[in-house]
C-alpha cells in the first residue's frame, strides 16, 4: 500500500492477526517461533512483523534476528532451500507465513527433511486459499475478510462518484480471523 497518497484504505489489522497468531502458537505449547516472509509490501509485512514480535516479547520470549526468514516474493525452489536451512539450524517449533506461497514452500521444506506437522513444527499462515482445509495436515490461517473489504471499498467509491459521500478520506482496519486446524494441534 502506498502510504504517501491521500486515498480512502480498506485494509486488514496486519499487527492484532500476526500477533494472534503468534499468541495461537503460545497456546499449543510453541518455545520456538519464526517468522517467514517476504521483502517488499513494507507496511503490511512490518506490522505482521511487529504483532508477531510484541506477542512473543510480551510472554517472555526475545525475539532474534535468526528467527525471521527473508524468502523471495514469489514461489521457488530457492524458498524452500531456505526454509530447510532455516529449520534444520534454528529448529523452529512454529512457523508463521505471512504469504499464502510461504505456506506451500513451509510443507515442502518440512516434507523433504521427514519433519512433521503439527508433531514437529506448527505452521500458521496469512492466506485465504481455499485449500487450506484440505492440506494434509489442514493449514491453520490468518483469514482475511477479501469480500467484505471489496464490498467495503464498492461503497465508498459509490458513495463518492454519487456525490453522497463528501467526508474526509476514510481509513477501515477490517479484522481477520485465526481459524485453527490440524496444522496447529497439540
Amino acid at each position: 500500500m502506498c502510504e504517501d497518497i491521500t486515498a480512502d484504505k480498506i485494509v486488514t489489522d496486519d499487527y492484532n492477526s500476526a500477533y494472534n497468531a503468534a499468541t495461537h502458537l503460545l497456546q499449543a505449547g510453541c518455545k520456538n517461533i519464526s517468522l517467514v516472509t517476504i521483502s517488499g509490501y513494507p507496511t503490511i509485512l512490518t506490522a505482521r512483523e511487529q504483532g508477531y514480535r510484541n506477542a512473543l516479547t510480551e510472554n517472555g520470549f526475545v525475539v532474534k534476528d535468526a528467527e525471521i526468514v527473508t524468502c523471495a516474493n514469489k514461489y521457488t525452489e530457492e524458498n524452500v532451500n531456505m526454509i530447510k536451512a532455516h529449520l534444520a539450524t534454528v529448529k523452529p517449533d512454529g512457523i508463521i507465513a505471512t504469504v499464502e506461497q510461504l505456506a506451500t514452500a513451509t510443507y515442502l521444506a518440512c516434507d523433504e527433511l521427514k519433519l512433521q506437522i503439527p508433531c514437529d513444527v506448527k505452521v500458521v499462515c496469512f492466506t485465504n486459499q481455499i485449500t487450506a482445509a484440505i492440506l494434509n495436515p489442514s493449514l491453520t490461517t490468518i483469514l482475511q475478510p477479501a469480500y467484505d473489504m471489496g464490498k467495503q471499498a464498492a461503497e465508498i467509491l459509490f458513495g463518492r462518484l454519487s456525490g453522497r459521500l463528501n467526508e474526509a478520506k476514510q481509513e477501515l482496519i477490517m479484522p481477520s480471523q485465526l481459524i485453527a486446524r490440524a496444522s496447529t494441534a497439540s
